[in-house]
């Protein structure tokens, strides 16, 4: 694990590394649509996504659709959603298809193994052998009930070995057992690397959020980089000093007893997942593209509710006036939407980033640049 909060060097700031293209070039986006994705593992859902033999659940990685389904056996398995005749993308969105997957367009019809199970008119392909146009396989693993596939269903290192030391560094939090609160997708009109990068930045803290983020010591920032993965740390002001935005959430304080998981702990999986969490609460946020400039931030939130006739707990928030009324997320998607117009101008260019603070999108585009380089 290396520490971020180390400076570069004594006399060096950190650096923006992408051109601009990389937020609008058609070129630029197919190479991250076809590569970028291609090669990391991505999160496609949660287990409770598929609870029944048969549910699936669609996920588009880049350039690559695909979905994750659980089969007669209670097992997970991932799939490209291409049917092996014509190569249709057959399956849409969440369902069950516990007897078979029957693609819509000429009705070949497969197992939840993959296999194909039969097509008709079977006398038109002589030289067809079943046995060897069976549905694509990906790979799928899982992490705290956190579903990843992978498109390749040999993929080098298990999704562990992928994480490197993240999950010795993400804490005790379960979304297994959590219950979600269903949210809306939100359209942005930004190239998906700057949602994500604003998500690593912990500069705009200090200023973008300075009404809306009461109860946490930014100036005490722990960055540390774990491979092509990122978490930061920030300590409450006081230990018993819940953040004031955690007073209007009718839940438990997930763990009491822990400042440390009481306080803000953010996190970026590489390429494209956001989560954070706080004193009552587990949140995902995937920074899904659509297009060289669009994309649609999928956020996903968990929490612990009290159980019948359980007492509610006596908290003590942190007290700087009202934050009622702010937007996280509506702050953040101005900030990409208004870089993303800037972008375009021939006379963009970005000066030097904050040493610590932004260092963490100096690492995001270093990552961006190995994977792609040819």
């Amino acid at each position: 694990m290396a520490t971020l909060l180390k400076p570069i060097n004594e006399a060096e700031t950190a650096r923006f590394l992408l051109p601009r293209e990389a937020y609008f070039s058609g070129d630029w986006y197919r190479r991250e649509m076809e590569t970028l994705f291609a090669a990391n593992w991505y999160f496609a859902g949660f287990t409770r996504d598929v609870p029944e033999p048969g549910d699936y659940s669609c996920v588009q990685v880049g350039a690559y659709p695909m979905f994750f389904l659980r089969d007669q056996n209670g097992d997970l398995r991932a799939f490209h959603n291409l049917c092996r005749h014509r190569g249709t993308a057959f399956l849409s969105g969440k369902g069950n298809v516990r007897h078979g997957m029957t693609c819509f367009y000429h009705f070949w019809t497969y197992n939840l193994d993959g296999g194909l199970r039969g097509f008709p008119q079977r006398e038109q392909f002589p030289g067809a052998d079943r046995d060897r146009l069976g549905l694509r396989p990906g790979a799928v693993e899982t992490f705290r009930g956190m579903v990843f596939v992978h498109v390749d269903p040999d993929a080098q290192g298990s999704l562990i070995e992928w994480m490197s030391d993240f999950p010795a560094n993400f804490g005790p939090f379960d979304p297994e057992k959590y219950v979600e609160s269903p949210r809306e997708p939100l359209k942005v009109a930004a190239n998906w690397k700057l949602f994500i990068e604003n998500h690593i930045d912990g500069y705009h803290l200090f200023h973008l959020h300075k009404d809306s983020i009461h109860g946490l010591d930014h100036d005490n920032q722990e960055h540390s980089l774990y491979a092509d993965h990122w978490t930061v740390h920030e300590p409450l002001f006081g230990p018993t000093l819940l953040p004031e935005y955690e007073k209007n959430m009718p839940v438990k304080v997930m763990f009491p007893d822990e400042p440390r998981w009481q306080a803000s702990n953010v996190h970026m999986l590489f390429p494209n997942l956001g989560i954070a969490t706080g004193a009552k609460w587990f949140v995902t946020v995937q920074s899904i593209p659509t297009g060289p400039t669009t994309s649609i931030v999928d956020s996903r939130m968990h929490y612990l509710p009290y159980e019948d006739g359980e007492e509610e707990q006596e908290l003590t928030y942190y007290d700087k006036g009202s934050s009622e009324g702010t937007n996280l997320m509506a702050e953040d998607q101005l900030a990409a939407e208004r870089l993303q117009v800037a972008m375009q101008s021939p006379l963009f260019e970005c000066g030097p980033l904050a040493r610590n603070y932004e260092r963490p999108v100096m690492a995001f585009h270093e990552s961006i640049l190995r994977t792609l380089k040819p």
